[in-house]
């Protein structure tokens, strides 16, 4: 479940600075500054992070429900009674 909760929160940070990057592209078509270019150097690399976080806690999230599928067909074909004739 924290898993959960954590590729929620990466993903919304991802999508936070997606939109400040499109703010800052925007901005920069008005007026290109230094202080800008640094601002949106720091925000790339923000939002860069916050997809790695959120590619691995999807990537776990997928292996948990992954190995939890193959653990309930594991238990239903241990459940079926065999017959032997």
């Amino acid at each position: 479940m924290s898993n959960l909760r954590w590729l929620v929160v990466s993903s919304s940070a991802s999508g936070a600075g997606f939109l400040s990057i499109i703010f800052l592209f925007f901005t920069f078509f008005y007026k290109f500054t230094l202080a800008g270019f640094f601002v949106l150097v720091f925000v790339l690399a923000f939002f860069i992070v916050n997809v790695v976080f959120t590619a691995h806690y999807f990537s776990n999230i997928s292996r948990e429900l992954y190995i939890r599928k193959k653990m309930q067909t594991q238990m239903k074909m241990r459940a079926k009674p065999t017959r032997y004739r």
